[in-house]
């Protein structure tokens, strides 16, 4: 049912809409011949955000394998296993040295080394795991 305030509004919309494109202005959702948004986006954002969304999902699996990880490898200290722990929760290098009080480098080199031996071989022996680059970050 369309009252008369909706087609008010629909007008006055369509009015600003029109200046906004006037000006340069571009959206990134899409206006159907009634002036329905209807949460479409826009080609080229669509393209970038899906993008995004994307590599997200991939660095959700990537640290889903890392804390998997985790529990299944003995590893040769309990400050590496501390060390692995907090970065497989996403925390920061930063974070993490000053939690296990150790240097910045020290969390670096831990997670390098871990993700350059022991976790790329986990990951190889895995069927079916994330096409990633085990020695990059996402």
């Amino acid at each position: 049912m369309t009252g008369h305030k909706d087609v008010k509004l629909l007008e006055l919309r369509r009015t600003w809409y029109a200046k906004l494109k006037r000006d340069g202005f571009k959206d990134i959702e899409v206006m159907d011949d009634r002036g329905d948004m209807n949460g479409l986006l826009s080609g080229h954002n669509a393209t970038e955000l899906s993008g995004i969304v994307g590599k997200n999902d991939l660095r959700e699996s990537y640290y889903r394998l890392a804390g998997r990880f985790r529990h299944e490898f003995v590893f040769s200290s309990s400050l590496d296993a501390l060390i692995w722990e907090l970065y497989a929760e996403g925390v920061p290098y930063r974070s993490i040295s000053h939690q296990v009080n150790v240097s910045v480098w020290q969390v670096y080199s831990t997670v390098n080394r871990i993700k350059s031996g022991p976790f790329k071989d986990y990951c190889k022996a895995l069927e079916g795991s994330p096409t990633i680059s085990v020695g990059e970050e996402v």
